[in-house]
């Protein structure tokens, strides 16, 4: 299913558990092969596992992008696994 971007909200606990890194060679890989894999989101639309997919297709100015809805029991648990 595709979202737009501006429906898509980053989880906060991510930064906090991961840093940013660069995204320039996902960038090319996006660009080059399109999305392969869909961000994951809850059914509120935050991110659960895509925060760099989510960054790189953004820097692009791609509007909307493959996401996956899941409903996981501890989205703390999901966003480490």
């Amino acid at each position: 299913m595709k979202l737009a971007l501006n429906q898509i909200s980053p989880n906060p606990i991510n930064e906090a558990i991961y840093s940013t890194t660069e995204i320039e060679d996902l960038e090319w890989s996006l660009k080059t092969h399109g999305q392969l894999e869909p961000i994951v989101l809850t059914k509120d639309h935050t991110l659960i596992s895509g925060h760099r997919r989510f960054y790189a297709i953004k820097r692009l100015g791609w509007k909307e992008c493959d996401v996956r809805i899941q409903d996981p029991k501890n989205v703390i648990v999901s966003l480490i696994e």
